[in-house]
């Protein structure tokens, strides 16, 4: 699928739904960075869409890169209040424990 998505964005690189369902086959085979990559581009047409915002903060958490994580995580939970999230509302809140102790 991946081969065919990529092939399809040669002719029409601006189908978000490819970029969307490249990033959500990236994050299934753990291959994060890669998922970023097309979740961003994504987020260049949508950029208010909170459950790419949501799938996106998770790749983040995974490559370990909190500020980025944070960022996405407070503005899908301003953008969709109904999204929960325990482990990025504990990581997020770490975070922002360690800026003030720095």
């Amino acid at each position: 699928a991946v081969v065919q998505y990529k092939k399809y964005l040669t002719y029409e690189p601006k189908f978000s739904e490819a970029y969307q369902n490249l990033g959500l086959i990236y994050k299934a085979k753990e291959q994060y960075s890669e998922a970023i990559i097309n979740f961003t581009k994504f987020l260049d047409f949508q950029y208010t869409n909170s459950e790419i915002l949501y799938e996106r903060a998770l790749c983040y958490l995974y490559t370990q890169d909190i500020g980025n994580c944070c960022t996405d995580w407070q503005r899908v939970k301003n953008l969709n209040p109904i999204i929960q999230d325990g482990s990025l509302d504990f990581f997020c809140k770490q975070d922002s424990i360690n800026a003030k102790q720095s």
